[in-house]
């Protein structure tokens, strides 16, 4: 499964990629990088920028410590 916005743009091989990741059995999540593309317009944008950061650290903090 891949979940996306609907104001996402993903690079033309990046769902290859994940594709690849997810052949391996002992694997059974992947994702890319979370990057917002207006960032540097508002501060709005650049504290939804950090938002996301906090997020993405978070969930790979969860599944290391297995507290998900």
């Amino acid at each position: 499964m891949l979940n996306v916005d609907s104001d996402t743009i993903i690079g033309s091989d990046e769902v290859t990629k994940l594709a690849l990741k997810m052949q391996n059995p002992a694997i059974g999540a992947a994702m890319g990088q979370l990057t917002a593309s207006n960032r540097s317009d508002t501060l709005l944008t650049g504290l939804i920028e950090i938002l996301y950061r906090l997020t993405i650290c978070a969930s790979v903090d969860s599944v290391k410590t297995g507290s998900y």
